[in-house]
C-alpha cells in the first residue's frame, strides 16, 4: 500500500480541499499539520520534505522550533469519518469510514 496520499476520486466528500497534500495532491495520509499557517500534509511527504529544508511546503513558514504536529480534536474526527472506497474492485460495500479502512481492506 503506498506510504504517500490517497486519490481523491476514491471518496464521496466534498470537504476533502482541506485535506489535500500540496505535495502529492492527494488526500493526505496519517496527515500532519505546520503549527504555524495550519495547512496539512501527509506524514511521509512532510517528512521526505523536512530532510531537505526546514521551512513549510505551502507557506514557508520557518520550522526550526516550530515542528509539523498530528492533526487532533474536531479536525480528526472530521478526517476519521470521511467516506472513501475500498482498493479492491470487487468489494461489496460504497464507502467506508477512513478511520476503518486499514482493517477493512486487509480482510476484503
Amino acid at each position: 500500500h503506498d506510504k504517500y496520499g490517497y486519490d481523491p476520486a476514491r471518496f464521496e466528500s466534498n470537504m476533502l480541499d482541506q485535506f489535500i497534500c500540496p505535495i502529492c495532491t492527494n488526500v493526505s495520509r496519517e496527515p500532519k499539520e505546520c503549527v504555524v499557517c495550519g495547512s496539512l500534509f501527509c506524514n511521509s511527504c512532510v517528512t521526505d520534505w523536512l530532510k531537505k529544508k526546514t521551512e513549510c511546503p505551502r507557506s514557508r513558514c520557518d520550522l526550526k522550533n516550530n515542528p509539523m504536529r498530528k492533526i487532533g480534536g474536531a479536525l480528526a474526527r472530521i478526517y476519521n469519518n470521511l467516506d472513501i472506497k475500498c482498493i479492491h474492485p470487487s468489494c461489496k460495500k460504497n464507502y467506508i469510514k477512513l478511520s476503518d479502512l486499514e482493517a477493512h481492506e486487509e480482510k476484503c
